[in-house]
C-alpha cells in the first residue's frame, strides 16, 4: 500500500502520483487514448497501490 511520506521511497505516495502522471503523459502522447472520464474538470488517477515484482501500479 503506498502512503504520503513513506519512508520507503517505492511506497511514498506522493513520489508515485508524480512518477505515474509522467508516464501517463508519455503514454498518452505516444498515442495511446486517454480515458474520457478523465476530461471531466477535478478527474484524476491515483495511485494507490504497487506491486513489486512486476511493478504495475493500481
Amino acid at each position: 500500500m503506498l502512503e504520503p511520506g513513506c519512508p520507503r521511497p517505492r511506497y511514498d505516495l506522493i513520489a508515485m502520483d508524480t512518477q505515474c502522471r509522467e508516464s501517463l503523459q508519455l503514454i498518452w502522447g505516444r498515442g495511446e487514448p486517454r480515458p474520457a472520464e478523465l476530461d471531466q474538470e477535478g478527474a484524476r488517477l491515483i495511485p494507490w497501490a504497487y506491486e513489486d515484482e512486476g511493478g504495475e501500479v493500481l
